[in-house]
């Protein structure tokens, strides 16, 4: 496959099921990977890099990955336009750009991570981004 067919074939897979680029790029990856009878590891991945026979997402080349969480450690989490309104519980708000601000405590294999949320910032297209606070915020005991 092509990396022009690969990408167009996010896109429209992205586009159809209203899903995020990223994660339907990531699950596509993984199938091909599968497919071909190789494990993706992270020297699998960097031997291919950006010019490499593997597409490469446009972000690649400018971000840093981390591939492990420190636990009490404080990250942030961008959530997909449709997983931000699931998780506020608010379907009906515009699209929006969502980020979830916390502490890692830990993952659960095939669920995803936990954090002890302090705020989730919502940011629409042309507005102000808007913070929602958690109460009660995360106590910080380590002081």
């Amino acid at each position: 496959m092509k990396k022009e067919e690969f990408w167009q074939a996010v896109k429209e897979e992205a586009k159809r099921n209203d899903a995020d680029e990223v994660l339907v790029y990531l699950r596509r990856l993984v199938e091909c990977a599968r497919t071909a009878g190789k494990p993706i590891t992270r020297a699998v991945l960097d031997a291919h890099g950006p010019n490499g026979t593997v597409p490469s997402p446009p972000w690649r080349s400018r971000t840093r990955v981390r591939l492990t969480m420190e636990k009490n450690r404080k990250y942030t989490v961008w959530l997909t336009d449709q997983g931000g309104r699931a998780f506020m519980g608010k379907p009906d708000e515009p699209e929006s750009r969502w980020r979830v601000y916390g502490e890692y405590v830990g993952n659960e294999p095939g669920v995803g991570l936990w954090l002890h949320v302090e705020y989730v910032e919502q940011t629409t297209a042309m507005g102000e981004p808007r913070l929602f606070a958690v109460s009660p915020p995360v106590r910080d005991d380590r002081r």
